[in-house]
């Protein structure tokens, strides 16, 4: 089991995806962790599901199943929070994508758009993504960090030109 503490200014609600196999999710912070609630439930109350997945709440873990030949689909919070630190205990049985949108609002089409922070094997990055409205991905755009100050390039910096490995 892999343990993640992100810290992120948050507004918009939460979602939670599930890709090919079976997701657990199992909110138990560090001892310095105190959150303003945890998930203990045993049903998805406040929750809505979103695209080809099955979710259930069971022994106080979220549980989500892509259904047999969809792309999986995504748990969606009823409510939002603004200021979140987000704390997360996962397994992915067999291989699997799954992650967690952040910032996201609803479209005119009546799908969603946000910033994905994908916890998947290898792939530890944040994404602008949109769905449709059945929860698929149309659009995905990696969020590459902008350079910071002392002269790593800009007007005026005195960063290197072109581009390449190590120096």
């Amino acid at each position: 089991m892999k343990n993640f503490q992100r810290h992120y200014r948050v507004w918009g609600i939460a979602a939670i995806a599930a890709g090919l196999m079976v997701f657990n999710l199992r909110a138990e912070g560090p001892p310095d962790f105190k959150p303003d609630g945890a998930f203990k439930g045993s049903a998805l109350t406040g929750w809505h599901v979103m695209g080809q997945a099955d979710w259930k709440a069971e022994n106080g873990e979220l549980v989500g199943k892509a259904k047999p030949g969809a792309g999986g689909g995504w748990l969606v919070m009823d409510k939002s929070f603004q200021d979140v630190m987000f704390f997360a205990n996962l397994r992915c049985d067999g291989t699997c994508k799954t992650g967690v949108l952040l910032r996201a609002e609803k479209t005119a089409d009546g799908g969603m758009k946000g910033v994905y922070v994908s916890l998947s094997e290898g792939d530890f990055a944040s994404y602008r993504v949109t769905l449709d409205a059945q929860g698929q991905e149309t659009a995905r755009e990696p969020i590459v960090a902008a350079a910071r100050g002392g002269g790593a390039g800009g007007a005026g910096g005195g960063g290197r030109a072109g581009a390449g490995g190590a120096p």
